[in-house]
């Protein structure tokens, strides 16, 4: 989709009251740096999975939704892949 189509999604999706955006707490360093020591070998595309990864972790979140088979490198996620029937 182009920019201000991907834009509106956002938007409508944040503009729910169930919706919301992760930030780093204070805690950040420390996790990231954890899963960075358990996970060594990723690099490129990878290390965005593993700052959501360490955001979720900071969180509490315990599952992500997504066809990203990357995640389940990441034990304590439980992932849930949207495009299968279930």
């Amino acid at each position: 989709m182009d920019l201000p189509t991907a834009r509106a999604w956002v938007a409508t999706v944040l503009a729910s009251p169930r919706a919301g955006l992760l930030v780093e707490t204070d805690r950040h360093a420390e996790v990231l740096e954890e899963l960075a020591r358990l996970h060594p070998r990723l690099a490129g595309s990878l290390l965005h999975d593993l700052h959501t990864a360490a955001l979720m972790k900071e969180h509490g979140i315990p599952e992500i939704r997504t066809a990203d088979t990357d995640f389940h490198q990441f034990p304590f996620l439980r992932v849930v892949n949207p495009l299968l029937t279930q």
